[in-house]
């Protein structure tokens, strides 16, 4: 009787053990993977820091007033305003009117 104990322990400590390796290996690997996740995930962060400052340069530049200058000449076309476009309008029209 005594044998048969042993021989149960032998096999359930047997089967808890392989249990124990393959949920060790299991979680090894998931670690290794998030580990590499993580990495990429730094990398993509440093990456994008990067393109952020470029692209705070890039705005200091184009908001200079003189810049805005030149793109507003070369682009627009615009033209000084002449009296014959200012029309005067009866504001007390728009007195009743809601907002």
């Amino acid at each position: 009787m005594n044998r048969g104990f042993i021989g149960t322990a032998v096999l359930f400590g047997s089967v808890a053990l392989a249990l124990s390796a393959v949920s060790l290996f299991m979680v090894k690997h998931k670690v290794q993977e998030l580990n590499r996740q993580l990495h990429m995930v730094k990398r993509n962060i440093i990456s994008e820091q990067e393109n952020i400052h470029v692209l705070k340069a890039e705005w200091a530049y184009l908001t200079q007033p003189q810049i805005i200058q030149k793109l507003a000449n070369q682009y627009l076309q615009l033209q000084p305003i002449q009296p014959t476009q200012i029309i005067k309008h009866n504001m007390e029209e728009y007195a009743g009117q809601p907002k």
